[in-house]
């Protein structure tokens, strides 16, 4: 049965270590298995010398519909976890494996995962662990409502048979993520994982894997008991299967998650050890250069994407678009269009402005943009700050702009902020930064 099965992970250049450091872990503990990459960004040459280790599948090979679509409304986070299903069905439609290992690239595997073998040579089409097994209740984070807020299962992991019912699943989970993958805890959306809580109503077959030895992580480690024996971990009688480092961070060595306030360092006790090898291993594969690698979908054309161009765009086209909406001209368009708010002379309130206008509480406390003298204050705002707090390119500046940029309404030489700006400012630029410093500093 294992001779017949895909591990596959997925992951953009800046986490090649981690891919890396994943798959020799497989290959050293479950040398049968087949391991794959899906890289979701473009091949480099940093990819050389991987072939005996991986075979790498670029996402733009998956033959996703609206694929451009999908690399414009979701960040980086948001799209590598969007493809996990089509990678899933691409093994299908493109191999002859019977059974799809998916493994985050921060996991490490530590021993030969028999227990799962036994699930999939079964009757199990599908496989999932959850994030508890026990409530959490010291009033440390995360707890268990952040649980329900980003999904009762880690889809760090998630294994998936060929039967049709699996089949079945993974193609709806794929159309549901392409326009609703997005990171929204407020709308009820955790990239992938908040789909699979249906899971158990659509699946028939399948298995919730409870064992505490698979998935261990910072979310559920202070309810597992760890001992060590002869250089083996072993978690509630059960020997380490793999483990999730979730959340680490390459400058701060005792660190055991960013995610957390839960565990401390010393808290880790023997498992110190574990990480601290994990670390080195990172470090061989070039932890630290890879990091820095440009992600290729930041940017269409010559226009970065920044977040907030990228949410703009999902609310602009909350279905997929068509290719001609998904160039860099088009997206500027987007961004400029005017959204009904001007003020003759003065300037007006462009779709994107009126987007950031909508999503900051400090804004709309201090400008009123129902008269002409709010209008001309807020696009005199984006003008000099808001453009420059969100780095926002220079052609996402409507024309007109305001009056110390227009006159007549033709382009004139823009007048050069004074290095104290504040003070030449009106009384009610003023209050906005005061009303700015106090949102900011409770948020």
């Amino acid at each position: 049965m294992t001779s017949r099965t895909a591990v596959m992970t997925i992951a953009s250049l800046n986490y090649l270590p981690y891919v890396k450091t994943l798959m020799q872990s497989v290959r050293d503990t479950n040398p049968e298995y087949r391991r794959y990459f899906f890289l979701a960004d473009k091949k480099s040459d940093v990819l050389e010398g991987t072939q005996d280790l991986f075979e790498t599948v670029e996402a733009d090979q998956l033959g996703i519909d609206h694929f451009e679509d999908m690399t414009l409304r979701y960040d980086v986070m948001e799209f590598n976890t969007a493809i996990k299903p089509f990678a899933i069905e691409w093994l299908f439609e493109n191999t002859d494996v019977n059974h799809v290992i998916y493994l985050d690239p921060d996991i490490r595997v530590y021993r030969r995962l028999t227990e799962l073998n036994e699930l999939l040579a079964g009757e199990a089409s599908a496989v999932v662990t959850p994030h508890l097994t026990r409530p959490l209740t010291d009033g440390k984070l995360p707890n268990d409502y952040h649980m329900l807020q980003a999904g009762v299962f880690n889809l760090g992991f998630i294994a998936v048979s060929r039967r049709q019912e699996a089949r079945d699943f993974v193609r709806w989970w794929g159309e549901r993520l392409r326009t609703l993958c997005h990171a929204e805890p407020s709308r009820n959306l955790f990239t992938d994982q908040r789909w699979v809580d249906l899971a158990p109503c659509f699946l028939s077959d399948l298995r919730v894997f409870r064992s505490h030895a698979y998935n261990v992580a910072y979310w559920n480690l202070a309810q597992r008991n760890v001992v060590e024996r002869e250089g083996r971990f072993h978690i509630d009688g059960e020997e380490l299967a793999f483990f999730h480092f979730s959340g680490l961070d390459r400058g701060k060595t005792k660190l055991v998650s960013k995610h957390q306030d839960r565990l401390n360092w010393d808290d880790l006790g023997s498992l110190q050890r574990l990480f601290q090898d994990y670390r080195n291993a990172l470090f061989e594969n070039d932890w630290g250069s890879a990091t820095s690698a440009p992600y290729y979908y930041d940017r269409v054309g010559n226009l970065e994407l920044k977040p907030i161009i990228r949410k703009l765009y999902s609310e602009v086209h909350s279905d997929p678009a068509d290719p001609e909406a998904a160039n860099e001209q088009a997206i500027i368009a987007m961004c400029n269009a005017p959204a009904g708010l001007e003020a003759d002379g003065m300037g007006r309130v462009s779709k994107l402005m009126n987007y950031i206008y909508n999503a900051r509480p400090d804004l709309r406390t201090v400008f009123q943009l129902n008269d002409p003298d709010g209008i001309s204050r807020f696009v005199d705002w984006y003008e000099w700050s808001g453009k420059n707090e969100y780095s926002l390119d220079n052609r996402l500046l409507p024309k007109p702009l305001s009056a110390t940029c227009m006159s007549a309404g033709a382009p004139q030489e823009a007048v050069e902020p004074t290095l104290h700006p504040n003070a030449q400012r009106s009384r009610s630029f003023r209050a906005w930064r005061k009303v700015r410093k106090w949102w900011l500093d409770r948020h």
